[in-house]
């Protein structure tokens, strides 16, 4: 990093111009550690330390005397310009020096850093001889001139770190900013396909004609971000961005998500625009009907945000049993069904639901949604629903909490008339907790 540096002193004001600038948010700290909320330039913190900075300012040029700036109002700023960075230490331990005039010796630190790494430090020390009736005037000034660095558009930190080298005694502040490229831009998501296994690389895979699916089958989604940033890494470029992919169900409640981050090196420059993601869309809980997709991409360098949407269809024999369930179930009770879904492998059938009765005060009706559920579930193992057993659970109108299961062998026993109705539901009855 190339440092545009000045030191002078007049009427009481150490100048330096060194190197960086930004939008901040800035919380001081002193020498045990402790966090503060940001100055307000006026008066220092009761319980600061006896040195501390206080009234960061970032200024769109530099400063012409104490408190003579023009600080700038948004927290971003293009490569193009070269913002300064304004704080006054106070605090400062002096000795006496000439007559009117006290020495003092600052040593200052910071530390620029982007994605966790160390952009630059720069360390300076500073002994000067002071006017001792400006020694509440006297202010520090960091230059940074973005167009004469490598740095990329991005967010970074800073950390400054100042010393009292008479007392022993430091202090530091942290901040943030925001450097823009010239030709910032949102990204994109491009060429979003429906694909039969994962792809042996850039384009090269075999398309799904329909996407329709069974329950069992694997759906493996290609999609190419587009317009990502690209940036320089120890010479190399390097892109670095999340994505996800969020399935929803007919229902309206998602029912599956996967997201992954992705930094990776560019090998070459005809590469640069052959990026592309692959998910496997592994559903929770699959229902019989449309799915929507919802891809998402952040690109961490710009923080562009870039989502497609995309759908796809479950048919599958098993969940049809599921929907018919469902809707004898809605036909014969007044239940609110919470979830129903196949479980196991599709062996189990899962229903949680809300009862429309209090079992202490209306076992009856309690015990008839019970014969409605079992009925229900009896007809489609009749029918060919291939599950080894219904699971229920859920809660009364007390929010009483209960469960039962209901066998597949127990059901055939009932349509093959082996049992009557009420001892199919006695005998599910007798097994339920509460």
């Amino acid at each position: 990093m190339q440092l545009s540096r000045r030191s002078a002193v007049y009427g009481g004001t150490l100048v330096i111009g060194a190197a960086v600038a930004g939008c901040l948010d800035i919380i001081e700290q002193s020498q045990d550690g402790d966090r503060q909320r940001q100055d307000d330039g006026e008066q220092p913190h009761a319980d600061a330390g006896d040195l501390r900075v206080r009234n960061i300012r970032l200024l769109s040029e530099a400063p012409q005397g104490y408190r003579e700036y023009q600080p700038v109002e948004d927290r971003e700023f293009p490569q193009t310009e070269s913002p300064w960075l304004y704080f006054e230490p106070r605090g400062v331990t002096t000795e006496p020096a000439e007559e009117g005039a006290v020495h003092i010796e600052l040593s200052t630190t910071l530390e620029v850093t982007h994605r966790d790494e160390t952009v630059t430090t720069v360390e300076e020390t500073f002994r000067r001889e002071v006017p001792e009736q400006d020694i509440n005037e006297l202010f520090l000034y960091f230059q940074f001139a973005p167009q004469e660095t490598s740095l990329r558009p991005g967010r970074y930190g800073a950390t400054l770190s100042v010393t009292d080298e008479r007392a022993d005694e430091t202090t530091a502040a942290d901040t943030a900013f925001t450097v823009a490229g010239d030709d910032r831009h949102d990204p994109g998501i491009e060429h979003v396909r429906f694909v039969e296994d994962p792809p042996t690389g850039y384009r090269e895979y075999n398309e799904v004609s329909e996407p329709v699916y069974r329950r069992d089958d694997q759906i493996w989604l290609y999609m190419e971000p587009v317009g990502v940033a690209i940036e320089d890494r120890d010479g190399e470029p390097h892109v670095e961005f999340d994505a996800s992919a969020t399935v929803t169900g007919p229902d309206g409640e998602s029912v599956g998500r996967v997201s992954e981050s992705f930094t990776a090196a560019i090998p070459d420059e005809e590469h640069r625009e052959e990026l592309f993601v692959v998910f496997d869309l592994d559903l929770r809980r699959p229902q019989l009907g449309e799915h929507t997709v919802k891809l998402t991409i952040r690109d961490q360098v710009r923080r562009g945000r870039a989502s497609e949407t995309v759908s796809f269809q479950l048919d599958d024999p098993e969940l049809e049993y599921v929907e018919a369930f469902r809707g004898a179930v809605k036909a014969e009770t007044e239940i609110t069904i919470d979830r129903l879904t196949l479980v196991e492998d599709g062996r189990m059938l899962r229903l949680t639901y809300q009862s429309a009765y209090t079992y202490d005060d209306d076992p009856e009706g309690f015990g008839g949604e019970v014969g409605a559920i079992c009925g229900a579930y009896a007809g489609l193992i009749e029918e060919g629903f291939s599950t080894d057993r219904l699971l229920v659970s859920g809660e009364d109108q007390e929010e009483t909490e209960f469960s039962y299961s209901v066998s597949s062998d127990l059901a055939r026993q009932y349509m093959n008339d082996e049992i009557t109705s009420e001892e199919f539901v006695e005998r599910v009855l007798r097994r339920t907790d509460l």
